[in-house]
């Protein structure tokens, strides 16, 4: 029970036990608090240069979502794969730029909206998921 008690509280579920031997179980959702990021937010105090490479980068990342739900095979099935796949594309584009760890909060600022709009379970990338995961990274300006 421990391994499902800790994957629950991983995803913000609090989990509250009964007294030992009664052999119940009660959970209680229990809202995160997150702090609500404004995707025309997110780029504020990034320089002019940067933050055209960053909205050219989502840009990209939203048509590439896009076209690749259009392939008879996606390669991105879920957000799991989504998430690995952002991550890996943001390493690659930006490495050797100096951007990165120049902006203190962006990739906070980033992760949280992410985190928002395409969410923390690893789900089947729907048509509508797929949609609105191009939306969220084409809404970052």
């Amino acid at each position: 029970m421990n391994g499902l008690r800790a994957a629950l509280i991983a995803i913000g579920v609090t989990v509250a036990a009964g007294a030992a031997g009664v052999g119940w179980l009660r959970t209680v959702l229990v809202p995160v608090e997150r702090p609500v990021v404004v995707p025309s937010t997110i780029l504020a105090g990034v320089a002019a240069a940067d933050a055209k490479l960053l909205r050219d980068f989502y840009a990209a990342m939203a048509d590439i979502v896009v076209r690749d739900g259009q392939s008879a095979d996606p390669v991105v099935k879920t957000t799991f794969d989504l998430r690995g796949r952002h991550r890996l594309a943001l390493q690659l584009a930006f490495a050797n730029t100096g951007m990165v760890g120049r902006y203190s909060g962006l990739g906070d600022r980033l992760d949280a909206y992410l985190l928002e709009a395409i969410g923390k379970l690893d789900v089947p990338l729907t048509p509508e998921v797929r949609r609105s995961a191009a939306k969220a990274f084409s809404d970052i300006r």
